[in-house]
């Protein structure tokens, strides 16, 4: 009876393996999941409660979960599912009696810490997952080229600095108004990339246009020459400009959006246009008098909205061989021939 009444938080177990120095079980377990992802959680700017700072492998800069580095196994990132576990496991062993008792106090402060850090990050994780379910799920792109991007014109500099006269001699052989990508002239390092854009300095005006893709695929930058004085500069030409460049960028469509159209790529070409001729009102008929006779047919089905009135000859005839395999392919393939004649 005595020894139930002592404090067991956190209890000695013998260092058998590196998980096992760790102490309890409950923060063993928590403790020993995010060892390896502790850049992950700084990264967005959650990082351990000092006391466990002072574990001795995070004292020498080393880690705990040596198998997750040394082992070929997949590495898997965080999970919110897991993170959620552990920290409501953790909350609730210190939320016993014998952790209210004062020489516990300070500890059982950084673990809640530390617990609420987890739960920071777990609720991080729903917050993207949401966003990408709802990419996912919409009918239209998430990115906008009318909304994502940033159209300027930079004066002309009586001086340049020397990285710029390379693109201002290139520039110089262009006409006013021709565009190209900036791509190989701007520096791949991030910082000296944001400055030189950012310095720009040219012996002539010029237009930038700039359209931010989204997550890693970066930014595309366009550039052409303007007429040097203001006022023989036209909004015109800069629209042609920017509505050619707006048409050769990348589309990137949702799961949603390539999902419609693989079911419409099932559809036979008579169905899409007589679906065609429902939707638009176009008056115009088929020429070819038995792919009229098909339409109408197909309208009369649409009109009824009855699915009953669908009749597979394959399936109610009841043969389930396939001996017949070869007329219905030849006629698949005549009626397909007579269709698109």
């Amino acid at each position: 009876m005595e020894h139930s009444h002592k404090p067991y938080f956190p209890s000695i177990k013998r260092e058998d393996t590196q998980r096992d120095v760790l102490y309890n079980d409950q923060l063993v377990d928590l403790l020993w999941y995010i060892d390896p992802h502790h850049n992950t959680l700084a990264a967005c700017s959650l990082y351990l409660p000092n006391i466990f700072k002072e574990l001795s492998q995070y004292q020498c800069d080393s880690n705990y979960n040596k198998f997750y580095y040394t082992s070929h196994h997949k590495k898997e990132s965080l999970k919110r599912e897991k993170l959620k576990q552990l920290a409501e496991s953790l909350e609730l062993s210190i939320g016993q009696p014998w952790a209210s008792e004062a020489k516990w106090t300070d500890f059982i402060l950084e673990v809640f810490e530390l617990a609420n850090m987890i739960n920071q990050y777990a609720k991080y994780l729903q917050r993207v997952n949401n966003k990408v379910n709802v990419r996912h799920t919409s009918n239209m792109a998430v990115r906008n080229v009318s909304q994502d991007l940033q159209v300027y014109t930079v004066e002309r500099c009586s001086e340049i600095d020397t990285k710029y006269q390379e693109l201002s001699y290139f520039l110089s052989n262009k006409n006013n108004y021709e565009f190209f990508n900036l791509e190989e002239y701007i520096p791949s390092n991030p910082m000296q990339r944001y400055r030189y854009i950012q310095n720009l300095q040219l012996d002539f005006p010029v237009t930038i246009y700039r359209y931010h893709q989204g997550n890693y695929l970066g930014t595309l930058n366009y550039i052409w020459e303007a007429p040097l004085l203001a006022d023989q500069r036209l909004e015109t030409e800069n629209a042609r400009v920017i509505s050619i460049i707006q048409e050769s960028l990348p589309k990137y469509f949702t799961h949603q959006m390539r999902k419609n159209y693989s079911l419409i790529k099932k559809v036979t070409p008579v169905m899409l246009r007589t679906l065609y001729y429902d939707l638009t009102g176009d008056a115009s008929t088929t020429s070819n008098p038995i792919c009229k006779e098909i339409e109408d047919r197909l309208r009369l089905m649409l009109m009824l909205e009855d699915p009953s009135i669908i009749i597979d000859l394959q399936v109610n005839s009841g043969f389930k061989g396939k001996e017949f395999d070869i007329f219905w392919n030849e006629m698949e393939a005549y009626f397909n021939e007579v269709i698109f004649d």
